[in-house]
């Protein structure tokens, strides 16, 4: 599968399990506890700028910039730090920075909620050097 189709194919991907999520979100119980992970399964260091917005008030909460080594993983945040005390949106993006990456330059970003329906969010810089962004959804 192309760098290309695997992109659209994760876009559709998300887009579809938020858009089944829409209706439960709205009666879902508050949790925050949400962790945003970063993983490398390229076979080269990595450089990745990610950053997280709160929705309502288009207030970045969360940016950084950093070195990512081949087959590393990490915790990078967690959606509890935003201080939310009911359920809130939140962007979160992911752009590659790498100049030996054919996908530099390319930002990916996915919505979440802090709400029980949402899981943990996992970036993963793919074994192509793509990127893509997933989260479990009710």
């Amino acid at each position: 599968m192309s760098g290309l189709t695997r992109r659209a194919l994760l876009g559709s991907a998300g887009t579809f399990a938020v858009a089944g999520c829409v209706f439960e979100s709205k009666t879902s119980t508050f949790d925050s506890d949400h962790t945003i992970w970063l993983e490398n399964g390229y076979d080269e260091e990595q450089t990745v700028h990610v950053w997280v917005v709160r929705k309502g008030a288009d207030e970045t909460v969360f940016e950084v910039t950093r070195q990512v080594g081949p087959a590393d993983t990490a915790a990078l945040y967690n959606l509890e730090r935003t201080g939310a005390t009911d359920v809130e949106t939140f962007r979160v993006c992911v752009q590659l920075l790498d100049a030996s990456s054919s996908d530099t330059g390319y930002k990916q970003c996915t919505t979440v909620e802090t709400n029980e329906c949402y899981g943990n969010v996992h970036i993963q810089i793919q074994k192509d050097g793509a990127v893509g962004i997933t989260y479990a959804i009710c």
